[in-house]
């Protein structure tokens, strides 16, 4: 009798610190976008302020409130909560592959589609893990917030759809930029969608694998599946890679305002030698 509720001490102590973890991260991850909020809300004022309404300021704004409302009201349906984060960011990165591929239709009929595909497997596997959750007597109530589970050795198959998703967007996202670079001419613009595209895959994967590994581990299980880490990371990214363009288009003083919806050019780029200015011969989405 003494061992086990010698074992019965121990599994409390584990789950409060595991939710305790949780709990910190979540507010690490509320900090952290506060944070990146404020750093770049002086590009917000610059860039985004005073321009016109268009798909990629509609998706900045949403973006800038949704992302914190999650965060702030955190529901235990985390694939609804994941799902409507993901699909803000998703949009402005389809439209960025549209417009680079010269808004042909098949492009993003093929784009959309394959990350409907992709989301698919993540939704049905976590529809199925609610529906076999094993839910456990809360030992100490006063002390541990919530109802626990039993931790799932498959937490982490979730996360494997939006990291292939992620992977096919950036190398989608790099690959004409990319291509034109070698063999036509190397623009500023060419080079800040590579620049841009690649920071972003970069930190998403980032997030995606810390989170993939802390599922392995009990100790961190609840802490990287409900903290709200991921969501945070796509928020300011998504915030991030609109600014970037925005930014490039006024220090550039091109005539377009949605820059981060600008086609690129199919017979290349003209340079002004007297101005040493770059003028492109696209169509801007909006």
């Amino acid at each position: 009798m003494s061992s086990r509720a010698g074992k019965e001490v121990i599994d409390v102590v584990e789950l409060y610190r595991s939710i305790e973890i949780a709990k910190y991260m979540s507010l690490a991850s509320c900090a952290f976008l506060v944070c990146e909020i404020f750093a770049t809300l002086p590009g917000e004022i610059n860039y985004v302020w005073g321009s016109r309404w268009s798909f990629g300021r509609y998706m900045f704004h949403a973006n800038r409130i949704w992302g914190p409302l999650m965060l702030a009201a955190y529901t235990p349906t985390i694939f609804l909560y994941n799902l409507s984060d993901q699909a803000i960011v998703a949009s402005v990165l389809i439209a960025r592959i549209w417009a680079i591929y010269e808004m042909k239709i098949w492009v993003l009929i093929a784009v959309c589609g394959g990350c409907v595909a992709l989301s698919i497997p993540s939704i049905v596997f976590l529809q199925l893990a609610v529906n076999v959750a094993n839910l456990l007597e809360n030992p100490a109530p006063d002390i541990i917030a919530g109802c626990p589970t039993k931790r799932d050795s498959l937490a982490f198959v979730p996360y494997l759809p939006p990291f292939l998703g992620e992977t096919i967007l950036f190398a989608l996202t790099v690959y004409k930029p990319l291509k034109i670079n070698r063999t036509q001419v190397s623009t500023p613009f060419m080079t800040q969608l590579i620049r841009s595209g690649t920071q972003y895959y970069a930190i998403v994967l980032l997030a995606l694998l810390s989170i993939v590994l802390g599922t392995l581990f009990k100790i961190t299980n609840h802490a990287v599946n409900n903290s709200g880490l991921l969501a945070a990371v796509w928020s300011s990214m998504c915030t991030r890679i609109i600014l970037s363009g925005r930014s490039w288009h006024h220090k550039s003083d091109l005539t377009h305002d949605s820059v981060e919806m600008t086609v690129l050019p199919t017979a290349g780029w003209q340079r002004r030698e007297a101005g040493g200015l770059e003028s492109i011969s696209s169509r801007s989405l909006l």
